[in-house]
Formats: C-alpha cells, sequence, structure tokens
C-alpha cells in the first residue's frame, strides 16, 4: 500500500459537489469544507480552523433562519 498516491483535491472537490447535488446535508471532503452550514439557508453553523472549533448555532437550530440542525452538546 506504500505505492498509492494522494487524492487529489479536484476529485474531492467533484465528489462534494456530485454529494451536494444528490441532496447530502452534511458532507465534508477532507481538507476543505471543514466548516458546517445550514443545510436550508446556508448560514456558517460551525466553524472550524485546525485546532479550534467555534459554534454560532443556538442550541441546535440555525441563527438565521431557525432550522433544526441537530446539533448536540456532549
Amino acid at each position: 500500500m506504500q505505492n498509492i498516491t494522494e487524492t487529489p483535491d479536484e476529485r474531492l472537490e467533484q465528489a462534494y459537489s456530485i454529494a451536494q447535488q444528490a441532496g447530502m446535508t452534511w458532507t465534508y471532503s477532507g481538507v476543505h469544507h471543514q466548516n458546517t452550514f445550514c443545510p436550508s439557508c446556508g448560514s456558517l453553523l460551525i466553524e472550524r480552523d485546525r485546532f479550534t472549533l467555534r459554534r454560532h448555532d443556538r442550541e441546535g437550530h440555525c441563527p438565521h433562519c431557525g432550522t433544526d440542525t441537530a446539533i448536540k452538546d456532549k
């Protein structure tokens, strides 16, 4: 398995786009698209930057449109 190459970013972007077009709301492609967005209005819900995480939701709901995000605390 040492001769397996890394998946190109373009391929990951393509897979992400296909998943979004198919209606998958919680998709992540790896390095890019690490943030979580509301599936209804696109507002930022969870912001990730390497080792930090910042929540922008309000008790599991989008602060902009009120959509239930199913985000739960521990």
